[in-house]
């Protein structure tokens, strides 16, 4: 304890000094996830008690904290974690981003499946304070509960980015005398949210257990480049969408865990097959992600045209398909690749990640 309070005071000190600028916003992530040998619940109390006790601020005035941080600091501390999975920023951004892809293409879901949701239901939990009614979440591997302080978060989050809530209605219904500013505590708590999502893991998804024409919306972000049998998986989506419905999926399909991102490309499939290991097979996400796991984690190294191509022979009517990431094609040596990737077209293995939109027919 002597210890933590004596690095927290000198990193408060610099923080708090006039004219000094944090240059690092790291050191500042570092120091809100200090961690002592106790739950989450216990550390962020402590780190309350020790921030109140080394920088004399009063309880609840963290604002002064903030303040002299400024803007632009905590914008790029946010920007720092934004890309982390396990953050309550990357689940709004996911979030944000299916929602105006299902929009933009005419789909307001009601009912919502995420396929692989990964190490928590922020997403999940997005759709259903946004007004979905049904939300469910499949994995081969069970997630670990990041506990109730994330979704606690997450609420009060999407509360403060939602915007001014109570100018909307003055704006539109006019001064009424009973009308009172809504607050987070206007909203369900974390744990009601939390009881509308349906979680199933583990559970194979080229068979979903779920009715036929029983869903809106299915998306996934870098879980369809994992899946065994991606042919049935497609197959599956299409039963479950009602007409009309919508798949959006981001897919990954560069070699993971290589600097080469396309290594994979020049092994025959007997040998990738016995380096690789599928999830679930006592490999899950956290483990990989926390280095439990250092081999090669199996992908199915289906290229972009393979997915279109799957999606459109289920069925499918391909909305749009948006490359994420490629590398230059000119620097791609295709005579290094066995078959069939040798014969591919340079422009489609130069394709790392994608993300595609697809539609089952209304009826």
């Amino acid at each position: 304890m002597p210890a933590m309070k004596a690095g927290l005071k000198r990193f408060l000190g610099q923080v708090l000094a006039p004219g000094l600028r944090l240059v690092e916003p790291r050191d500042l992530l570092e120091a809100l996830r200090l961690r002592a040998d106790c739950g989450r619940d216990e550390s962020e109390a402590l780190f309350s008690s020790i921030l109140v006790e080394v920088a004399s601020i009063e309880p609840g005035g963290v604002k002064s904290l903030a303040g002299a941080l400024g803007d632009e600091t905590l914008v790029a501390a946010v920007r720092a974690r934004s890309d982390a999975n396990d953050s309550l920023f990357y689940a709004h951004h996911v979030f944000a981003e299916v929602d105006f892809l299902s929009r933009k293409h005419g789909c307001q879901p009601r009912s919502v499946l995420e396929i692989g949701p990964g190490v928590n239901l922020g997403v999940l939990f997005c759709f259903v304070a946004a007004g979905a009614e049904h939300a469910a979440g499949v994995d081969i591997e069970p997630l670990r509960d990041p506990g109730p302080a994330f979704y606690r978060s997450l609420r009060d989050y999407l509360v403060f980015v939602g915007g001014f809530s109570w100018w909307r209605y003055f704006a539109t219904e006019g001064v009424h005398p009973g009308a009172r500013f809504p607050t987070c505590e206007n909203l369900a708590a974390p744990e009601d949210i939390l009881a509308r999502i349906d979680y199933r893991a583990p559970v194979p998804v080229d068979r979903l257990p779920f009715a036929d024409r029983s869903v809106d919306l299915v998306f996934s972000i870098a879980a369809l480049e994992h899946v065994p049998r991606p042919a049935e998986t497609v197959a599956e989506m299409s039963r479950v969408l009602r007409p009309g419905g919508l798949a959006v999926h981001e897919i990954d399909v560069k070699h993971h865990g290589s600097a080469d991102p396309l290594a994979f490309l020049s092994w025959s499939e007997a040998d990738y097959l016995e380096k690789a290991r599928p999830y679930g097979e006592g490999t899950s996400l956290e483990g990989i992600l926390g280095g439990a796991w250092r081999g090669e984690i199996f992908c199915n190294r289906l290229r972009r045209s393979d997915w279109q191509a799957l999606f459109e022979d289920r069925g499918f009517e391909v909305l749009e398909v948006e490359t994420v990431l490629a590398v230059d094609p000119a620097l791609v040596q295709r005579e290094r690749f066995v078959e069939p990737f040798r014969s591919r077209p340079l422009d489609d293995l130069a394709v790392l990640s994608f993300r595609i939109v697809a539609r089952v027919p209304p009826q």
